[in-house]
């Protein structure tokens, strides 16, 4: 018996993609912030005087929220909508185009820590990114 590779992957693939790369990598968190600070001093400035133990307990539940506002979750909503404040111009100050980084960064992880990974589940990890990432950027100039 043989499996085909499906040429499209869905947010539940993602879901079990992320399970396993957190299975297969537990600390996944760290090497996340070790290669996001790595080359990026902007993004360094920002991280200075951050307590990372807390920083790494919210990353594992943004990550979640990320693939949860893909389908309409409100819970996921709200969270994006604080963080779209947050980090507005007027507040932290995340420029738009260092979330292309932090998503760079995490799908690389992703696909290094899960070996199921294939080409449609790594597509559809970018999509469900973006779209997260589009949304809280969205708000940059404004903070709503």
């Amino acid at each position: 018996m043989f499996f085909l590779n499906k040429a499209e992957a869905s947010s539940d693939d993602v879901l079990m993609s992320l399970g396993r790369a957190l299975t297969n990598m537990p600390d996944l968190t760290d090497k996340f912030y070790i290669r996001l600070l790595a080359d990026n001093e902007e993004i360094q400035n920002h991280f200075k005087n951050t307590d990372f133990t807390k920083q790494r307990k919210l990353l594992n539940g943004a990550i979640s929220m990320v693939v949860l506002f893909d389908s309409g979750d409100e819970t996921a909503h709200r969270v994006l909508s604080e963080i779209r404040r947050t980090h507005c111009k007027k507040m932290m100050n995340i420029r738009p185009e260092l979330y292309k980084v932090w998503e760079d960064c995490l799908i690389s992880l992703i696909v290094e820590a899960d070996p199921e990974c294939n080409k449609p589940i790594e597509n559809e990890w970018r999509r469900i990114v973006s779209k997260a990432t589009d949304f809280i950027s969205g708000g940059y100039e404004s903070g709503k």
